[in-house]
């Protein structure tokens, strides 16, 4: 989304494709005309990409609601090392990913709406993996990115927020009252436990 921002309806934009023939794979060089502004309202907008770009859309009987069709994906093998030097650079994009979105809640471009707690982690964890293997490890790491940045966010009660107490602590040159660094770590445990639970209702409701 980010190399498509700001493009106009009617600007000409490359785009390097990989098939799966039945030779083997073929990468090449494509033009897409764009059929609408990339004007997006935040990185969930995927309704805006789809259709600036053209992919078509299939609509319900009652003439409002519509999925977008898409008719295939295909999947490009790696050797063994290079999976896992490109593991790390994945996991850094997914984490920069996830910045640009709690970015995007804290300006106001994203609701609350747009986030799931427990309950609908769940969900749609299960749902992606009953998909097969691939999917299932693909939400596995897209989970444990999420969590390891969030973790380290400085909030009250969140790893994030210990590494701050001991920077404190260093340049106090002696501890913060241990109750008084418990109560903190409590209080912020509540509001993470209210935060999850009223991004569950939103998605209710």
């Amino acid at each position: 989304m980010s190399a498509l921002e700001g493009r106009q309806e009617g600007e000409k934009v490359q785009f390097t494709v990989s098939r799966k023939t039945e030779g083997g794979r073929q990468v090449m060089d494509i033009s897409v005309i764009l059929r609408s502004d990339a004007d997006f309202e935040n990185l969930t907008d995927t309704n805006a990409l789809w259709r600036c770009i053209g992919i078509q859309q299939k609509f319900a009987e009652d003439g409002e609601s519509y999925t977008w069709m898409v008719a295939s994906a295909a999947y490009k093998g790696f050797g063994f090392f290079e999976t896992i030097g490109r593991s790390f650079v994945y996991s850094f994009q997914i984490g920069g990913t996830i910045f640009k979105v709690l970015g995007q809640l804290f300006t106001g471009s994203l609701g609350l709406s747009a986030f799931g707690g427990p309950i609908t982690t769940i969900r749609l964890t299960s749902e992606i993996a009953s998909r097969g293997l691939q999917s299932f490890l693909e939400i596995a790491a897209y989970i444990g990115v999420n969590l390891a940045v969030f973790n380290l966010l400085p909030i009250p009660a969140l790893d994030g927020s210990k590494i701050i107490f001991t920077v404190i602590e260093w340049i106090r040159g002696k501890p913060i009252n241990r109750k008084v660094e418990a109560v903190i770590h409590a209080a912020g445990f509540v509001l993470l436990i209210g935060f999850a639970i009223l991004v569950d209702l939103l998605q209710l409701f």
